[in-house]
């Protein structure tokens, strides 16, 4: 039964809260506020009212459900104390048998404390709803793709089971079809139980540049004698991760990531991106469409409190999104990465903290491990140059790159499966100097492409001079076409260097420009 809609609020102040939980508190002059929402909360904490009608158990057990609060809660049902909530990312339960069989109209209330910063936000932000279930819930539960290889595929599966009293439960799952069965002693109240599922032969997901992105159902049963008590379902993809000196791979494929922060999921892959970067936890509709679109994710995570309470946050956002394939980089405060990395060892944990890179050429040559991947990527006006000269350098050291600044039109050239791209011209050149300017191809397509034809043309004020090149270029390659030397040309006024590259389907262009002025 879902509690979502209009319910009343108020700012909480010390007079309220000591009245505002009781069912015959008038409301009525309250503000309607949307659940789920949130609320900036520097405006202080507030105070939630519902009133709902349910009926009473038949038999089971009645659970109030908290998809997300943030940042601290404490909740009331028709007056009487349930508990309180820690967290935004972590789903809270409290079982309300009793409390439904007691009558039909209920009030439920929830006093909320949102982030403690000045652009901070409030408010219950996820699903409320009541749930009925049999004599064990599962009250949290994990599912982490530890192996994906063309032979098979293991899924992990953790769950937090809340027994009425101690007997054995038989779990019953199934992933991508392929079904497992196993039985479980648990104790009364809370029993953390794990177990795993092996899927022969499976389907992959990739990122939308190296293949297709199958998902597959997990549906997951809880018996008892013979009968389901709960049953939970989610949707996965098959794929491995991981990282190295920048450097991600997925399913053995490295992938030289181009990301960006501040945009949708769909808008970035539309302009060629393969990563978005996330700076916290986002609704469960964008993982969603990461993993359909076959984006990959950075999540940022700097959960508040301290490092017990962080800790804390940090397993229940593996709870929350480790059945995403789309999530791929952990990028936590160093307080929690423990705690990541134990949640959740199937995915890069990141801690390092890049500069933000002006030009990557003489860094990389300095210090080359600053560019292994370059996390935050200012624009401006020469962000297409500087986009150019990372993938000019993939894998050489660096991994890839995410951009935090607008899409532009010249991002997006910039982003294309296929480039070419020249050195920069100095912006002022004199005549009679000699020039010798590198000429590269970048390519991410995953196979090569032969028979590609680079276009150069140097023009200037009454002249003009070409070049042409015909080659193969390889798959996932950075090509060096040629050195082009040539002689700045007497006459005063612009010099422009167009390219153009013909590789099969793909047509990139380039232009570089400088001023000639005489000696």
């Amino acid at each position: 039964m879902e509690l979502n809609g209009t319910w009343r609020a108020a700012v909480a102040d010390e007079a309220l809260r000591r009245t505002f939980a009781q069912p015959e508190t008038d409301d009525a002059s309250w503000d309607a506020v949307a659940v789920p929402g949130d609320w900036p909360s520097a405006d202080g904490p507030l105070l939630y009212r519902h009133r709902f009608s349910a009926p009473a158990p038949e038999h089971g057990r009645s659970w109030l459900v908290f998809d997300g609060i943030r940042q601290q809660g404490d909740v009331w049902l028709d007056g009487a104390y349930l508990g309180d909530t820690e967290g935004p990312f972590a789903r809270h339960t409290f079982e309300i048998t009793d409390a439904l069989g007691a009558g039909p109209d209920h009030v439920l209330a929830v006093d909320v404390v949102g982030e403690a910063r000045p652009d901070g936000r409030g408010g219950i932000w996820r699903g409320v709803r009541i749930e009925h279930t049999g004599p064990v819930r599962a009250r949290s539960w994990r599912i982490l793709c530890r192996e994906a290889s063309e032979d098979r595929a293991v899924v992990a599966l953790r769950a937090e089971l809340d027994s009425d009293v101690a007997r054995t439960v038989e779990v019953r799952t199934v992933v991508a079809g392929h079904p497992d069965v196993s039985e479980f002693p648990v104790a009364k109240g809370s029993n953390f139980v794990e177990w795993t599922v092996t899927v022969p032969a499976p389907q992959r997901w990739w990122p939308h540049a190296l293949g297709d992105q199958p998902l597959h159902d997990v549906g997951v049963e809880v018996l008892v004698d013979g009968a389901t008590s709960h049953a939970l379902h989610r949707r996965v993809g098959l794929r491995t991760i991981a990282m190295r000196n920048g450097i991600v791979t997925i399913n053995g494929e490295r992938l030289f990531l181009k990301g960006v922060r501040g945009t949708s999921v769909a808008h970035a892959r539309d302009a060629g991106f393969d990563l978005v970067r996330l700076d916290g936890i986002a609704a469960e509709e964008t993982y969603d469409a990461a993993d359909e679109l076959g984006m990959l994710v950075w999540q940022d995570f700097q959960p508040p409190g301290t490092r017990k309470q962080a800790g804390r946050q940090a397993s229940a956002a593996v709870d929350l999104l480790g059945h995403h394939p789309s999530v791929a980089v952990w990028f936590p405060g160093r307080a929690v990465r423990r705690a990541i990395d134990k949640a959740d060892a199937t995915r890069p944990v990141v801690t390092s903290r890049w500069p933000h890179v002006e030009d990557p050429v003489p860094l990389a040559r300095a210090v080359p491990r600053f560019v292994r991947f370059v996390a935050d990527l200012n624009g401006g006006p020469d962000v297409r140059t500087r986009i150019e000269t990372l993938r000019r350098i993939k894998y050489r050291p660096t991994g890839g790159f995410c951009l935090d600044g607008p899409i532009e039109l010249d991002v997006v050239d910039a982003c294309r499966p296929v480039i070419v791209t020249a050195d920069p011209l100095p912006p002022v050149v004199a005549a009679g100097d000699t020039l010798a300017i590198d000429v590269h191809v970048v390519s991410d397509l995953r196979a090569p492409v032969t028979g590609a034809r680079v276009d150069a043309v140097l023009g200037w004020t009454g002249g003009s001079h070409d070049w042409h090149w015909e080659g193969d270029i390889p798959a996932d390659a950075c090509v060096l076409v040629a050195t082009l030397q040539a002689v700045v040309p007497d006459e005063p006024g612009e010099l422009v260097l167009e390219l153009t590259l013909h590789a099969g389907e793909h047509v990139a262009t380039n232009a570089e420009r400088a001023v000639i002025v005489a000696e």
